[in-house]
Parts: C-alpha cells; sequence; structure tokens
C-alpha cells in the first residue's frame, strides 16, 4: 500500500531532522530553541495524521515512518537537550509523543502491526517491538530531564500511561505505580498493572550498575555453598550519586501486537494455545540499561496484574485449564529480534474469583513485563494433591497389612 501525503511530508522532514542530529552529535552541541520547534512541528503532525478514525487503519508504511520518527527523538533525548523541563516548546513535543504512541496503539491499527509482524524487515525487529523500545528510550530521557524544581511528571492518553519520578536515594520511599493513572482517562482501567519497587531495591540496582563490568554479581558462590538473602544496599558517597529518576509506563492493546516468540526461538511455555493476558507494563531506573538486583535479594519488584476478561471469558475445553506465566519482553534475543523471556521473572500466585484473576509476579530486575496464558492438562502443576492422596492410600494399605499380620501371628 502507498504511504498518504501527509506521511511523505513528515519522513523528508524527519530524515532532514536526522541529518542535522549527525552533524550535532560530531559536535556535541545542545539543540537550539528553533531546532526544538522543529521537532515539536514535527511531532505535531504526527500527532494530527495518527489520531484514530472509526473503522479506519494506519498503513503498515505510515507504522514504519511513524516508528522511524520516533526513533529519531529518541536519539535526539540521548545525546542532547531535547527534553529540557524548562521549554515551552519541549513540554508540548512530550505531549505530542504522548498522542502519538496512544494513537498507534489503537486498537483499529491491529491490521498494521500483524502485516508488519509477519513480514518485518530483514534481520530486524518487529515494529511493535521497534515502538516498545523506542518509547523505553524516550521515557528514559524524559525522566533523565526532571529537576528538583520538577520532579515529577505524569502523562494519560486512552492507550498510554506514564509516570516518571525524580528519586533520592538518601530516603526511605519506593515507587507504586499507577498511582493517580486509576483516576485517569486511560482505557482499561481495570487492568492497568500495579508496581511495587522498593527503595532498596532502586539503590540495589544503582549500585550493581556502578560494578566494574568484571566484577562478579553472581548469587551463588563457585564452592556451591549457600548464600543467605540480602537486602543490603549502598550507601551515597557524593551529591551526583544521591538522585536517580524512576519511569513507568503502561500501555493498552501492545500485548496483542508484539509477537508470540521466545527467547532463543524456544517455546518456554507450558501448554497450548499461547495468548497474552494482560497489558504491557515497563519500567525503568536512570540510564540502567536493565536495572536488576541478585536473585537472592529479598526486596524484589512485585507486580500484580489483572487478567483481561475477554481471555477469561474464553472457554476452556474439557480436561484443561489456564496457566499463567510472568514474563518480559527482552529485546537481545532471538539475535536482536525481541522475545519472551522468564528469566529472572517468576509467578508468586494467582487467585480467581467471580470478579476475575490476579496473578502477582516478582522481578530482580526492570524492563517490559506482561502474563502470558496458556491451556495445559488439569493434571498438569497440580502434583501435591496427588500426592497427598497417594501417601493416604498407602498409609491405608500398611495399616491393613499390618493389621493382617497381627491376626494371622495371633
Amino acid at each position: 500500500a502507498c504511504t498518504s501525503q501527509e506521511f511523505n511530508d513528515i519522513i523528508i522532514q524527519a530524515e532532514s531532522l536526522a541529518n542535522t542530529l549527525n552533524v550535532s552529535d560530531a559536535t556535541n552541541e545542545p539543540l537550539t530553541e528553533t531546532a526544538k520547534e522543529v521537532v515539536n512541528d514535527i511531532t505535531a503532525q504526527l500527532s494530527n495524521v495518527t489520531e484514530p478514525v472509526e473503522d479506519e487503519t494506519i498503513l503498515p508504511n505510515e507504522l514504519r515512518t511513524t516508528t522511524f520518527v520516533l526513533q529519531q527523538i529518541e536519539r535526539l533525548g540521548d545525546s542532547n537537550n531535547l527534553f529540557d523541563p524548562d521549554s515551552n516548546t519541549t513540554n508540548e513535543t512530550i505531549e505530542n509523543i504522548a498522542d502519538i504512541v496512544s494513537n498507534i496503539l489503537d486498537e483499529n491499527n491491529k491490521a498494521a502491526f500483524t502485516a508488519t509482524n509477519e513480514a518485518p524487515v530483514a534481520n530486524q525487529t518487529t515494529e511493535s517491538a521497534a515502538i516498545l523500545r523506542t518509547t523505553e528510550g524516550i521515557a528514559n530521557g524524559v525522566g533523565r530531564a526532571l529537576t528538583p524544581s520538577k520532579p515529577t511528571i505524569t502523562l494519560t492518553r486512552p492507550n498510554f500511561g506514564f509516570q516518571g519520578s525524580r528519586v533520592n536515594l538518601r530516603r526511605p520511599g519506593g515507587i507504586l505505580f499507577p498511582g493517580s493513572l486509576l483516576r485517569s482517562n486511560f482505557n482499561n482501567q481495570k487492568f492497568i498493572p500495579k508496581l511495587n519497587i522498593p527503595s532498596s531495591f532502586i539503590k540495589m540496582a544503582v549500585k550493581q550498575d556502578s560494578l566494574p563490568m568484571d566484577q562478579p554479581t553472581t548469587t551463588s558462590p563457585t564452592d556451591g555453598s549457600t548464600v543467605a538473602p540480602t537486602t543490603e544496599t549502598p550507601s551515597v558517597s557524593s551529591e551526583d550519586e544521591d538522585t536517580t529518576t524512576v519511569v513507568n509506563f503502561v500501555m493498552n492493546n501492545m500485548e496483542e501486537y508484539l509477537p508470540i516468540k521466545f527467547e532463543n526461538g524456544e517455546e518456554e511455555i507450558e501448554g497450548e494455545d499461547v495468548i497474552p493476558g494482560t497489558l504491557v507494563v515497563s519500567s525503568q531506573i536512570g540510564d540502567i540499561k536493565v536495572p536488576s538486583v541478585p536473585e537472592n535479594f529479598t526486596d524484589k519488584v512485585i507486580i500484580e496484574f489483572n487478567v483481561k476478561d475477554e481471555v477469561l471469558n474464553a472457554p476452556v475445553p474439557s480436561g484443561k485449564r489456564r496457566e499463567y506465566t510472568c514474563v518480559f519482553w527482552n529485546p537481545d534475543a532471538n539475535k536482536g529480534t525481541g522475545g519472551w523471556s522468564r528469566s529472572g521473572v517468576a509467578r508468586l500466585n494467582f487467585t480467581e474469583t467471580e470478579n476475575g484473576t490476579q496473578v502477582t509476579c516478582e522481578t530482580v530486575h526492570l524492563t517490559s513485563f506482561v502474563v502470558l496464558v496458556s491451556l495445559v492438562d488439569t493434571t498438569l502443576g497440580e502434583p501435591l494433591a496427588f500426592d497427598v492422596l497417594t501417601y493416604i492410600g498407602c498409609g491405608i494399605s500398611i495399616f491393613f497389612l499390618i493389621i493382617s499380620i497381627i491376626f494371622f501371628l495371633c
């Protein structure tokens, strides 16, 4: 399909912006207000042309154009002062970006995501995964720009909710998400995942990131002995190290657009008919690529997911039951094309009631998470009940055997 004229115009401007970026990166000069206005104009146009229209969808080429523009903006956020919180132009740009992300996640655009998933550019990630990764990068850029005078930011759209916070590492208190998003205009509020990020986790993740590359951070010593759980947190020694930022966001429909594939191309999920069961939630700390703590660290991040109604309303065949698996999107898996993985993530429990199903997960690292739902045999994963029945049966048999022996001897 051909790309509309509006998107063609945006492509030309974005390519010009990319060339400007190359010069700016080489000279390491901050963006001028004029350059910021250009970026703001591009994002305003893209926000306008991606705005959902009933019964209409954007084209695959238009989706690729949107990804390209967002990637250029991410580059600006990484190397320049695009997200200066004291600039009115910057604030408008951030609002436009939130609009763009929410717009392209609209349910009417599923066909475009499906088409790009089925025919991605060779050896490259799908558009859905690229948009997720780029949104993570932009979110970090916005978070890094927070200042003592503007320590928080909240953006809410129908399909995108974002919160960024500046955190003082010297003070207790973690991060709870989504907070005020529960009172926003976000679609599917009932299914917004809840994150609890302890302050000790944030401090330890910052400490882990500062360790030398060759310093071991594994949780098990080489002699095979057991390591006691730790809640040790780093001491903060300088003013430059006493703050960091935590950014969290939730994406409506992204769980449907990301492909169902697993790390290294191997299906790690038990059962069949694997589908996403919850919204995607993402969390990052500062400039750390993958914030993490040792696996034996006791204050892990807790995520509470509510399984979507359409998943729970789907019929379950006789002899089957639903299995819930906590996973994260690993962008480096499968030669950089991405995939779901369970590494460092575990399901603590799940509760099924008439009002819905809640799945609680814990993780030793931060990235983008979801709960996958599959169908398994009713006997799978339920060995305890059968063990108990076996023990009871054996006990009864032994009891009557002893009685028989006693009567025989008498």
